[in-house]
């Protein structure tokens, strides 16, 4: 006869989601194991997201509140790709978008980041009264600059970068700066997706 009852500690699942095996967890690994976590309890605040909640839905913790969005690509700040994806984003409520993006095209750069010379960056007015960043550095640079704290307050949850100008099939996405500029939010353990037009 099993004597644990249905209010056994070992039972019970804990008010924000985490099993003992994601208690050491930090960053995007623990947002990953909260999002996976059903949790019967009304929102509360979100253990990783300061100023979201996490309401329970359909089995899924849904993150309430702004999501901090970062776009860069590697096409430069003036890209079409870039501005479309931009208005985009404009257009989904709860979201907090900043632009960090190179001054020109650094197309096929990679994961090259600068290190022998200062990054320099200059504020863009982005054409409706938003202003943007552009850097003479690299896709991946764009990204260290927005961890690194360049717009004050801004730490981003997610980093799109794209809409790149061409494919990226095959070989192409380990030159590509818009893939390596993905990849950097990644190991920095921050979600993010790569965009291409084919």
């Amino acid at each position: 006869m099993d004597r644990r009852s249905s209010t056994d500690a070992r039972d019970r699942a804990p008010a924000n989601g985490l099993t003992g095996s994601d208690r050491g967890k930090t960053g995007s690994a623990r947002r990953r194991a909260v999002l996976t976590r059903a949790v019967p309890a009304p929102p509360a605040p979100h253990p990783t997201c300061p100023g979201r909640t996490a309401a329970p839905r359909a089995g899924w913790h849904i993150l309430v509140g702004v999501l901090r969005v970062l776009l860069t690509n590697d096409d430069g700040i003036e890209a079409e790709g870039l501005q479309a994806l931009r208005r985009a984003l404009l257009g989904v409520d709860d979201v907090e978008l900043a632009v960090i993006a190179p001054d020109g095209n650094r197309s096929a750069f990679a994961r090259m980041i600068t290190t022998r010379r200062p990054l320099l960056v200059q504020e863009v007015d982005m054409g409706d009264g938003a202003v943007g960043y552009a850097t003479d550095g690299t896709p991946v640079d764009c990204v260290r600059l927005a961890r690194l704290g360049l717009i004050e307050g801004f730490e981003p949850d997610v980093i799109v970068s794209g809409i790149n100008h061409g494919a990226n099939l095959g070989d192409d996405i380990s030159y590509s700066g818009t893939v390596a500029a993905a990849l950097e939010g990644i190991i920095l353990g921050i979600p993010a997706i790569a965009v291409s037009q084919q």
